[in-house]
C-alpha cells in the first residue's frame, strides 16, 4: 500500500505536469527552454538540465526569481532567488520541506553592466524586489551575492528522475536563470498554467493564494508590498501540494478546479435609486458593464421591500473596477454591502 500510494502521487504529479505542458503549448517563452538546444546560443551562461540520475523519492523543486531588466532588449537578470525542495514520502507521511537556496544572486556572468546604476539602461524594479540599486551594490560589495553559476549548479545537482520543477510563470524564472532542457517537458508543474481564470487567462499568484490557502498557514499578508522570492516559491509549492492531495483523495477532482478568479459582491440599494442605476433604457447599467467587464445585475425587489439587491460578479479586477465606477457615477447613492 505504501508503494501504491507513492505511485499514485507520481501519476498525479505527471498529470499536473502534462496539464501545464498542454495548456502552455502556445507559449514560446516556455517552449524555448524545453529543449536541449539553448534558446539563444549567442548569450552566455546557459546550463542544460537533465533528469538521468536514479530516483529514490519524488521531489518537488520550487523556484522563484526576482529580477531586473535591461531596457534595450528586455533581457532579465536575477538578483534574488529561492529554491525549495519538498520530498514526497511513501505512505501517508507528511512531505518534508527544506530551503536549498534563498538569497541574492550576482548576474555579472551574463552582463556586468547591471551594477552601473544607469536607470536609462536598466529597470531595477524596486517595487517588486524591495531593493534599490544601492542596496544591491551593497550586498555585492559585502560578498552576500551568490554567483549565478553556483545557483545553477545547485538546481542541476538537485534534479533526478523523480524530480519536478514547481513555480508560477516558471518560464520567466528558467530563462532568467539560464536553464533549459528537453527533460523538463513533463517535469514542469506551473501554477500559472494549471489554474486558469474563467476567461482562460493567467491568474496572479496572490489571487490563487487568497482563495486556496487562506485557511492554511500564515498567508493573510501575502504579497502586500514587495515580493519575496522564498515566500513566492513556498506559495507555489503549497498550491501544488494542495492540488496533489485533492487528486489523490478525490477521484472526481478535475485538475485546476477553482473559482477562476471570479468574485461576487452584493449590495442593498434603495428602490428609489434603482432608476438612477439603470438609466434611460438601461443606458447607465450597460455603460457600467461595458467599462468594467463585470456582470452587473439589479435584482427585482421582493414584495413591498424598499430595497433591491445589486450584484456585481466577475474577475477580481473587473469587480473592483465596477465598484469604483459606481462611486464615480452614483456618488450620492447609498450602497450597503451584504
Amino acid at each position: 500500500e505504501r508503494v501504491s500510494s507513492l505511485m499514485n502521487r507520481a501519476i498525479e504529479l505527471g498529470a499536473l505536469a502534462a496539464t501545464a505542458c498542454e495548456r502552455s503549448a502556445g507559449c514560446p517563452k516556455l517552449a524555448s527552454v524545453l529543449s536541449d538546444a539553448p534558446p539563444d546560443e549567442s548569450k552566455p551562461s546557459w546550463v542544460l538540465l537533465s533528469a538521468e540520475s536514479a530516483a529514490n523519492s519524488i521531489t518537488l523543486l520550487a523556484i522563484d526569481v526576482e529580477m531586473i531588466e535591461r531596457r534595450s532588449d528586455k533581457l532579465r537578470l536575477p538578483v534574488t532567488a529561492a529554491l525549495v525542495r519538498c520530498e514526497i514520502p511513501e505512505g501517508n507521511d507528511a512531505p518534508t520541506t527544506s530551503t536549498l537556496f534563498s538569497g541574492f544572486v550576482d548576474p555579472s556572468s551574463v552582463d556586468a553592466g547591471w551594477a552601473s546604476g544607469d536607470i536609462a539602461a536598466w529597470d531595477y524594479k524596486e517595487q517588486f524586489t524591495g531593493f534599490t540599486h544601492a542596496d544591491l551594490l551593497a550586498r555585492r560589495d559585502a560578498g552576500e551575492m551568490t554567483p549565478l553559476s553556483q545557483l545553477q549548479r545547485r538546481i542541476k545537482d538537485a534534479m533526478h528522475a523523480g524530480a519536478f520543477l514547481v513555480g508560477h510563470g516558471i518560464q520567466c524564472d528558467l530563462r532568467c536563470l539560464r536553464l533549459h532542457g528537453a527533460a523538463l517537458r513533463r517535469r514542469v508543474v506551473d501554477t500559472m498554467w494549471i489554474f486558469r481564470t474563467k476567461g482562460g487567462g493567467s491568474a496572479p499568484l496572490k489571487d490563487l493564494v487568497a482563495e486556496m490557502l487562506a485557511e492554511v498557514g500564515d498567508w493573510a499578508d501575502f504579497q502586500k508590498g514587495a515580493h519575496g522570492a522564498l515566500r513566492d516559491a513556498e506559495a507555489a509549492l503549497a498550491l501544488v501540494l494542495r492540488e496533489l492531495r485533492l487528486l489523490v483523495e478525490q477521484r472526481g477532482h478535475r485538475v485546476g478546479t477553482w473559482s477562476g478568479g471570479e468574485r461576487c459582491k452584493r449590495y442593498c440599494v434603495l428602490e428609489s435609486d434603482a432608476g438612477k442605476i439603470i438609466g434611460r433604457h438601461g443606458a447607465k447599467i450597460d455603460e457600467l458593464r461595458a467599462k468594467s467587464g463585470a456582470e452587473v445585475k439589479l435584482h427585482e425587489r421582493r414584495s413591498s421591500s424598499p430595497v433591491r439587491v445589486l450584484e456585481i460578479r466577475g474577475e477580481a479586477e473587473a469587480v473592483s473596477c465596477a465598484e469604483r465606477l459606481m462611486r464615480e457615477m452614483h456618488g450620492n447613492i447609498h450602497m450597503r454591502a451584504l
